[in-house]
Formats: structure tokens, C-alpha cells, sequence
């Protein structure tokens, strides 16, 4: 699974050599596959709003405490939803054709990726830009982090350059088959991801039995929905009938991550 992480620029940063603690006073957050999908997908009633209504509750709030999003576990649950309710409120918004609301007019964002990624690239660099702001892609052979140049000078240089900066980074999980049982939601992954396209022999054997298949989807239960964050290799970590079911909501999920993308960078830019 892909890990992704968004950092809010500041002037200060330390001498560190790690990613993260390169961008130390600064608003980082570090999610699998936009886990903040799960909770919502096409289970949001979305209402239209005037983006004004949107606009006077951003400046009635106070703002909020900037903090590194490492990972969704550092947010309770109240916050998780407060951001998936405003990305319900912005994804109406956009949905209804106004393009009025413009929080990141005049910000940049610098897009590091240490693998590519179409989905995650396309969501990040559209919904910046839908919302006003600027994007820039820099791919593996375009910013060798840690291999061409140190960490903590590359996050010296970009955060004088840019507002906030994302990262695809290298990371993997994966879930144990007794967790399917009465479960809400089954999420699948690949099981070779990029970079381990030498080992996807031996992980289909080591993780056989554990495809997503309608048998494993009726332990879950009727109410179970299906998510992948894609791209999925049918009929190996799961089947066609599963990833086609009615309560597959996979294709949604691809959408919703954009609008779950643009509240956490609202989140972390207090706006």
C-alpha cells in the first residue's frame, strides 16, 4: 500500500535525516491509502451549498491548533469526522458546477513522489486546483531524495519554495483474514505493490487464501461493502464478481479520496 504524506511548509526546520522529522513545526500528515475514505464513500448525503455559507464557516471558526498528521490513530474521532463532513460540504460544492471557493488561491504544492501513481496524482494535483492552488509533480528520477541529495536539505529548499508538500513514500500493510468476520468494511490491497514486482511469486503463495472472494465476503455479511485503493489485480488478491458486486464501492472511493484529500489540507492549513 501506498503511504502518503502531506507537510505545511515553516521556516523552521531541523537538521534531521528522516522525512518526517525534516519538517518538524510543520503540519505533516501520513495516511494508507486515504483511510479517510473508508468511513464515508457513497454513504454521504451530499446537500449543495453556496460556496458563501462555506466561506463564512471557515472565518467563524477559530483556528484550529496545526499538528502533524502522522497518521489517522493521532486524530480522535471527533476531528476525523468534523474533516469528513467538511469534505462532504466541499465535494457538493464542486459537484454543483461553483467554483467560487478558492482557499489555496496563491499556494503552491510541491508533490514528491518516490513511486508513481496515477490515482494519487491526479486527486492531489485536481483537487489543489480546483480549489485555487498550484501543484508541482516531481517524480523518482526528478528528486532522489535521501540518494542525490540529503532529506533535510531537499525539505529545507521546497519548504522556502512552497506552502505544503506531499509525499508518496514507500509503505505496506496488509490484514489478517480473521478481521472479515461481521467486519463493516473489507478493504484489499495488491499483494506485490511497486517495487516488489520481483517478489509477486512468492507472495501469492505466501498470501494464498487470503483472496477477497464472494465466500469471504458472505463472513462479513450482507451489509459489508468491498474497497481497493487500486489499482486491483482481478481474479488474484480478489475476484471480478467481488470488485462488480453491488456493494463494491471501489470506483466511488477513487473519487472520494480527491474531496477526503482537499479537508485534510484544509485541516492542516487551519482554513
Amino acid at each position: 500500500m501506498e503511504c502518503t504524506s502531506i507537510c505545511c511548509t515553516s521556516p523552521l526546520i531541523r537538521s534531521d535525516t528522516s522525512f518526517s522529522s525534516s519538517f518538524p513545526s510543520q503540519k505533516l500528515l501520513q495516511s494508507v491509502c486515504s483511510p479517510s475514505n473508508l468511513l464515508k464513500s457513497n454513504r454521504i448525503s451530499c446537500q449543495t451549498s453556496a460556496s458563501a455559507s462555506i466561506s463564512s464557516s471557515v472565518n467563524g471558526k477559530a483556528k484550529l491548533g496545526l499538528k502533524d498528521f502522522i497518521h489517522i490513530s493521532d486524530f480522535d474521532k471527533d476531528t476525523i469526522f468534523k474533516i469528513l463532513d467538511r469534505a462532504s460540504e466541499v465535494k457538493a460544492l464542486l459537484k454543483s458546477g461553483d467554483r467560487s471557493f478558492q482557499p489555496f488561491k496563491g499556494k503552491t504544492m510541491a508533490m514528491i513522489f518516490a513511486k508513481p501513481s496515477m490515482r494519487t496524482r491526479v486527486s492531489f494535483e485536481t483537487g489543489f486546483f480546483l480549489l485555487g492552488g498550484h501543484a508541482i509533480y516531481l517524480g523518482p528520477d526528478d528528486i532522489q531524495m535521501g540518494k542525490r541529495e540529503e532529506t533535510r536539505d531537499v525539505a529545507r529548499v521546497l519548504s522556502g519554495y512552497n506552502d505544503i508538500i506531499m509525499a508518496r513514500l514507500f509503505a505496506h500493510q496488509s490484514s489478517p483474514k480473521e478481521a472479515v468476520k461481521g467486519a463493516n468494511v473489507v478493504y484489499s490491497d495488491v499483494w506485490a505493490s511497486m517495487g516488489q514486482k520481483g517478489e509477486a511469486e512468492y507472495r501469492r503463495k505466501v498470501f494464498n487464501g487470503f483472496q477477497v472472494n464472494e465466500e469471504l465476503m458472505m463472513l462479513a455479511g450482507p451489509e459489508a461493502y468491498f474497497m481497493h485503493c487500486l489499482p486491483a489485480e482481478r481474479g488474484v488478491e480478489v475476484t471480478n464478481g467481488v470488485i462488480e458486486a453491488p456493494n463494491s464501492i471501489v470506483f466511488p472511493q477513487a473519487e472520494n479520496r480527491m474531496h477526503a484529500q482537499n479537508a485534510i489540507m484544509l485541516h492542516q492549513f487551519g482554513l
